[in-house]
Formats: structure tokens, sequence, C-alpha cells
């Protein structure tokens, strides 16, 4: 983006006419849809991290009532995990032992050699976003898989326990149920993940380390989330983040350092993944002229054998008109002023006021006499060095709309992805005191936790069943 100055239409003298205007409340609502994904690996880790197992005691009558069967089940490997249409499916490993007595021919058997078994408890859990964004699960169990069938060996006798095992396991897998939901609600942390993401992206960001401070801020109003149901081998959540955006030049002082508080849980009904975001940008005439100071400063005018000092150069608002103030000082003292109309140029990159009109005050009669030369002059030397580049700033502004992110302490464990970028300047109006620029970011974002994320402090305790 460019700021600069042209044309040489001569006018007569007349009294600047400045703005009452005082500048757009605020830019038009601005929405942010983009996937959170979780790595279906890291909530394994950290569910197995924290299970620990403790056995379940089941009794089952066997040998048609006759004796009964005294089983402890307990997880004796890793629980693993699959992602798919919106649904998670756990492959629970359990391990079975007992010991049987009965009675046969009035005499008390025992088995000497304890029943062992092995097996795969498939279950179907289905999350789900609450109140509070938390998640809860409710999980079914589908299947089970024998590695080792449970056997009761009685001397030479070997009786079947599969059927008793699987139906006693059946009434009573509520109990394995219940472990495997609360592991998953704990793992998928989202409510510190949504928390973090509204606070952080309400933080002002500063865009630049050199020159006038240019500082994106976001006031938050509204969120609300779905599971996306896109073919993914992660479970990813689809957030909806609407605010105002705001680009602010110079002093932060004024931007709201107190984000407003997180809504509470709302289902969103539509999916699509877009950003589009429109940004109050607010450029003081204070700011502008101090940039333009450190150009006029070095800037050496002379023109047919007179000297010219350019002391100060102010910008003000008109109704239509944007007025550059030129202090001057030299060998011509008086005040010069260019008036011109402030634009974006068609390729949308430039933004430049142009159709410049000049007036001159005087205060000697030398000024006066060098009128002539100087209406060209200044325009000439205006259109060479009054030269602002804003657009490497702009192309900033869509990675700064998620630094509020990337920059805080959930930084590094959160990776960004954005693509299909674009930033349209829509319109510029002068007012009181700066320059109002509206201005339109369209694209794609995606986040992606990381298992730090899921970590907590608090609870590092194992959990047992």
């Amino acid at each position: 983006m460019y700021l600069y100055l042209q044309s040489k239409v001569r006018v007569e003298p007349e009294a600047p006419a400045f703005t009452s205007f005082e500048g757009y409340p605020q830019a038009e609502l601005s929405t942010l849809v983009f996937p959170l994904s979780i790595a279906i690996s890291d909530i394994s880790q950290k569910i197995n991290e924290t299970l620990e197992s403790k056995p379940i005691h089941l009794s089952i009558p066997i040998d048609d009532g006759k004796g009964m069967l005294e089983m402890d089940v307990e997880f004796y490997d890793l629980i693993k995990l699959k992602w798919n249409s919106q649904k998670l499916y756990a492959d629970v490993p359990i391990h079975i032992t007992a010991t049987a007595t009965t009675r046969r021919l009035g005499i008390a058997l025992t088995n000497k050699k304890p029943v062992e078994a092995k097996a795969l408890v498939s279950m179907l859990v289905k999350p789900e976003i609450v109140k509070g964004w938390k998640i809860e699960c409710d999980a079914t169990l589908e299947s089970i898989k024998w590695e080792q069938e449970p056997q009761l060996e009685l001397g030479k006798i070997i009786i079947s326990l599969t059927n008793q095992v699987e139906t006693r396991i059946a009434t009573e897998q509520e109990k394995i149920e219940e472990v495997v939901e609360s592991q998953i609600n704990k793992a998928l942390k989202l409510t510190d993940a949504i928390e973090k993401i509204w606070f952080d992206i309400q933080k002002p960001v500063l865009l630049n380390k050199k020159g006038t401070p240019l500082w994106l801020s976001m006031k938050g109003q509204d969120l609300s989330a779905c599971w996306n149901n896109e073919p993914s081998k992660d479970p990813s959540v689809v957030i909806s983040l609407q605010g105002y955006y705001s680009l602010t030049a110079g002093d932060s002082s004024s931007l709201s350092k107190k984000p407003t508080p997180l809504p509470e849980y709302k289902k969103l009904t539509s999916r699509e993944n877009k950003l589009q975001a429109n940004i109050a940008a607010k450029l003081p005439y204070e700011e502008l002229s101090k940039l333009t100071k450190t150009i006029t400063d070095t800037l050496d005018l002379n023109y047919s054998g007179y000297e010219l000092r350019i002391r100060q150069v102010d910008f003000l608002g008109g109704d239509s008109l944007l007025y550059v103030k030129l202090a001057l000082g030299g060998d011509v003292r008086g005040s010069a002023y260019l008036k011109g109309r402030p634009r974006f140029k068609e390729d949308g990159k430039t933004f430049l006021v142009d159709h410049f009109d000049y007036d001159l005050y005087t205060e000697n009669e030398l000024a006066s006499a060098a009128d002539d030369w100087l209406h060209d002059y200044l325009l000439e030397k205006a259109n060479q060095v009054l030269i602002f580049r804003f657009d490497s700033l702009l192309s900033k502004l869509p990675e700064a709309m998620m630094n509020g992110i990337e920059n805080s302490k959930v930084g590094n464990k959160i990776n960004l992805e954005m693509q299909q970028l674009s930033v349209v300047p829509l319109e510029i109006r002068n007012t009181k005191d700066h320059l109002a620029i509206n201005i339109k970011v369209i694209g794609q974002a995606a986040l992606q936790l990381e298992k730090k994320v899921l970590d907590s402090k608090k609870n590092k305790k194992k959990t047992s069943i």
C-alpha cells in the first residue's frame, strides 16, 4: 500500500473547511469459522498415561447352578482409539483371572489351575459438547473378541465358560463403559482449549517492530461450535468466532485490555471454513505527520537560488479533502496547503491522495514572489518523497488475527495453518483527527492442538478401575 501525491492544478487561496466527522464506531461484525483438531494419538496417549487397572470383581453361577466362578477383570494393555464420522471407536484389552468351586457327587471341587482369558472389548463412544464447553461421552459395548477363551479345568474335565463370561460382562458393561467415558472426557479438554483461544485472540497484537506502531485488536462477541463432519482421522471441532476488529496506529493505551467473558456453548449450524474479517483501521494524522517528518528532515530543497526547509508537516481532514499543511522555513517562510482526495487505486494495493490543489499563505513578500515557481516545485517534490508503504503491514493482518493465540502461553501448543488469503481495502474517509479505513480479510484457517493442551498440572494421578 502506498500513499503519494500527484497533479498540478492552480486555484485561488481559500480557507480550509475542516470536517466534523469523528469516524466509524466500529467495522462490521467479523466471522472466523475454522476447524480445531486434536490428534487421536495424543488422546490415546493421555488416556493410557493416567489409566491404572484395578480389578473388577464379578461372580458367575456355573455348572447349572451347582458352582460359582469368582472372576476379576482388569485392563492389561493400551486402549486404542479410532475416529470416524463424529464417533470414537475404542478397543479395550481385558485380562480375566478366576477360580471356580462346584460340587460333583457331593464332593466340593476347586480348580487348581486358575482360569485365565484375554479379550478385546470393542466400544462405540459418542462424544457430545455440552454446557460449559465440556465434552460428555456415551460409550456402548459392541463386541468381545477372544484372544484366549476362558476354560475351567476340573481334573480331566474341561468346561467352556465363554458364554457365561460374555453374558456377565454384558450385564456389568456399564462399569467398563464408565471408566472409558471418564478417561475420554478428561483427555478431550475442550474447555481449556476454547478458553485459551477466546481470551488470547482478544489480546492486542503489534504488527511491526519499527516505525509507527500498528496495533490489531479484536473485541469478541459470540462463539459457537459443532463436530466437524468432514472425513478425518482426528477429532475435529468447527468453531465460529465473531467479533469486531480494529487497527490503530500509535499509542496502544486506548485499546481495551479486558476481554469479553467466554459465551456459553451454542451449537453451530454451518460448518463452512471461512475467515472473513472486517477491520476498522485508524491512521491518526499526528502519526502520519511524524512519519512524514522523518522524510522531510533530511530533504534538501533549493530552486533558482532559493533555499527551502519544511519545518513541520501536518495532516488535516476536510469534508471531502485531505489537507497537507507544510510549514515552510529558509528563504521562504509561510504555510502551503496541498489539498487532495484520499482513495484506493484500482489494484487495491495502493492508497493515494491525488487530484491536488495548492494554496500558499505567506508571511513575507519573498514568499509571494516565489509563488510562481513554488507551486510546481512543491508538488513535484511531494510526488517524489511523500510515499508511504503499508503493503507489507497489510499482508501481516491475516496471521496477526491469530497471533494472539500463537504469542500467548498456549502458543507452543497450537499449530496454526492459514491459506487462500486476500486483503481487500474497501473504503477510506477523512475524520477530525484520523483517516478511517475499512479493510476486509478473506481466507481460511485451521488450528491443531498439541498434547500439551491436554495435560493438566492439577491432575497427574492415574485413574483406577
